[in-house]
């Protein structure tokens, strides 16, 4: 049974749980704007779509007053993982969207209270906000960021007086409303400052780190240790790399998080060259490898579908391009070579919802020119063609690049100084993507991180505006959330 009433400024819908038929602990769930307001208003209609398992949607719907609303939404399963959605609709087409990570009910509960919280921010399509509640504890850029469970680990960047050492989390699932007043964000602080970084979550609650100043690692968000008796010097949250993974893995290495939860490491410095070598990291941490056909450093990779990956760039002689498969010893080069002979130093790749089109957007020349040109693989995974994209008119310094694979990716704020410009790469031609306009971050920032949710939702979190690093997080949301 769902009940609708007002806690802590907040519309919270209760989702009785039940398990062979008997009744669990119920968990409100509080439907806000990201400023913590009542969204409400202006609304006469409220969708609560609800995913257990590999189960079918089921979605519910009530009628919406200034008051309240009443709908029913029942769990059936209190051991199932959950994804939930919330549309609200009104007169003339208004309508706002939100959606909560995957969560499994136990989860949801608060300190000295077995009944569960989970707070779902909504907003207009293509638009980005503040999250009032949630914040970095420390001023912050270039971050490693990436989501383990419920939570999202903050690592390393760049503070005000330089390479930072901090560690921290934001709560995905209650948006930093939390009830214990001795709880904060801050997590132990690593052994040593490690500079940008950049953070790839596997295993829900692991994550690998590649840092600008430190030895690649990985991280534990729940913090236990491989052998308590001798815990490392930096704390039981910080290990070794996974087994397997191939000698000269470093800040130079590509890497991605996979669509079956685990990483794929792509090159790096070798042993004076740069390595040939693939890691593929499951979701338990077990690692085997394969091969480029050429050494690379710094590449770009995304993913083609579950078994290909397209890596493109950071070669010193060899192909421009290849096609690498967990199941292959050896990756596919792609023939041809870059589009007017233009080198990049950063940038990103974007594949469209199929993995047959992928734009490379962005990055630098050399002597840090920006690059408006693009280049477009198509006929991917089996026979990817290199062309020309189209111009991305925007061109700018260190935009904050975030790939989603069901609705194309963003591309946030950056330039000289800051800006809050977003945009969208479009697939709906995948043979003629465009770079579009989204709604523009509330704050301009440069050096930013971002992360997005399986359903589209995205948080982007600190960076740079013109005064300095920030600590506030927004929220993008996008056209539809789309359970996964």
């Amino acid at each position: 049974m769902v009940r609708a009433l007002a806690i802590l400024s907040m519309l919270v819908v209760g989702l009785a749980a039940c398990d062979s038929g008997s009744a669990g602990p119920l968990i409100d769930i509080a439907i806000v704007t990201p400023a913590g307001e009542s969204p409400l208003v202006g609304y006469d209609l409220i969708q609560v779509a609800i995913r257990q398992g590999e189960a079918e949607v089921v979605t519910s719907e009530g009628e919406v007053t200034p008051d309240g609303f009443d709908v029913q939404v029942e769990i059936t399963d209190y051991a199932q993982a959950v994804d939930l959605s919330v549309v609200l609709t009104g007169p003339g087409g208004a309508r706002v969207i939100g959606g909560a990570p995957t969560f499994l009910p136990g989860e949801t509960g608060r300190i000295g209270d077995p009944q569960g919280l989970v707070v779902v921010a909504v907003g207009e399509s293509h638009t980005c906000a503040v999250v009032a509640n949630m914040s970095l504890e420390d001023r912050r850029s270039s971050f490693g960021f990436s989501q383990q469970g419920t939570f999202a680990s903050a690592l390393g960047g760049v503070d005000a007086a330089g390479p930072s050492d901090t560690a921290t989390f934001l709560d995905l699932l209650r948006l930093g409303t939390n009830d214990d007043p001795e709880q904060n964000g801050r997590l132990t602080p690593l052994p040593a400052p490690i500079g940008p970084a950049r953070s790839f979550a596997y295993g829900n609650v692991r994550a690998l780190v590649l840092s600008a100043l430190e030895g690649p690692f990985s991280y534990d968000i729940t913090a236990p240790c491989d052998d308590p008796e001798n815990p490392p010097p930096g704390g039981c949250a910080v290990h070794s790399v996974p087994a397997g993974l191939h000698r000269g893995v470093s800040n130079a290495s590509g890497a991605l998080e996979l669509s079956n939860g685990g990483v794929v490491v792509v090159g790096g410095d070798g042993t004076g060259d740069p390595s040939a070598d693939v890691s593929w990291i499951a979701d338990d941490g077990q690692t085997i490898r394969t091969r480029l056909t050429t050494g690379r450093l710094r590449p770009l990779l995304v993913e083609l579908d579950q078994e290909a990956v397209l890596v493109v760039g950071g070669e010193l002689g060899g192909a421009y391009a290849e096609v690498v498969r967990r199941g292959e010893p050896v990756g596919d080069p792609v023939e041809g070579g870059r589009i007017d002979g233009l080198v990049r130093v950063g940038g990103a790749l974007f594949a469209d919802p199929t993995g047959q089109s992928v734009l490379l957007v962005g990055g630098l020349t050399p002597d840090e020119m920006r690059i408006p040109e693009t280049e477009l693989f198509t006929g991917c995974p089996s026979a990817c063609r290199i062309g020309t994209g189209p111009a991305w008119a925007g061109a700018r310094f260190r935009p904050t690049f975030l790939p989603r694979r069901d609705e194309g990716g963003l591309i946030l704020g950056g330039g000289d100084p800051p800006v809050s410009t977003v945009e969208r790469v479009d697939f709906s031609d995948s043979r003629a993507p465009a770079i579009v306009a989204h709604g523009p971050l509330e704050v301009p920032r440069r050096d930013a991180s971002a992360l997005a949710l399986s359903n589209g939702v995205v948080f982007v979190a600190g960076g740079r505006d013109a005064s300095g690093p920030r600590l506030d997080v927004e929220m993008c949301f996008p056209t539809n959330v789309t359970l996964p």
